[in-house]
């Protein structure tokens, strides 16, 4: 349970929505193929409409919208694993369809991309270096 460190609130996870035509089918692609197998998997509805699948720390939540997907085709969502080689092997095997191979990235990561039913792209990253010209931090008057 999140618990408050000097005055705030711990956030716990972020779980974001990915929007689907097939859950089954999103299911166990995310589950067969990515590896989502953790303790934290649910599924809600028949035929199922939303489900919840984890691997490790991180949480996805798979939601039954047609509309919503087609929308979406191309979003991307960043996923962080320990090592992306071999992550990227590990997807590799298990028959992932890699959209971009992993390479070094001019901000300083090592990163590769996944496309998954529905067209989301999933990009697995690790932080090699900081950047060569690191971008200089938002004033708070920029940000409105």
């Amino acid at each position: 349970m999140p618990q408050e460190t000097e005055g705030k609130c711990r956030f716990a996870a972020a779980a974001p929505w990915i929007y689907t035509s097939d859950p089954k089918q999103a299911i166990r692609y995310y589950r067969d193929v990515l590896g989502f197998d953790g303790e934290w998997h649910w599924v809600w509805g028949d035929p199922s409409d939303h489900a919840g699948l984890s691997r490790d720390d991180v949480r996805i939540l798979l939601v039954r919208s047609p509309e919503r997907s087609q929308r979406m085709r191309g979003a991307e969502l960043v996923i962080i694993p320990e090592k992306v080689e071999a992550s990227f092997q590990e997807h590799s095997a298990s028959g992932a369809r890699i959209a971009q191979s992993p390479g070094r990235r001019p901000w300083g990561t090592l990163d590769y991309c996944v496309e998954v039913p529905g067209g989301y792209r999933l990009v697995f990253t690790e932080a090699l270096e900081e950047p060569s010209q690191p971008t200089p931090k938002p004033k708070a008057s920029d940000d409105r």
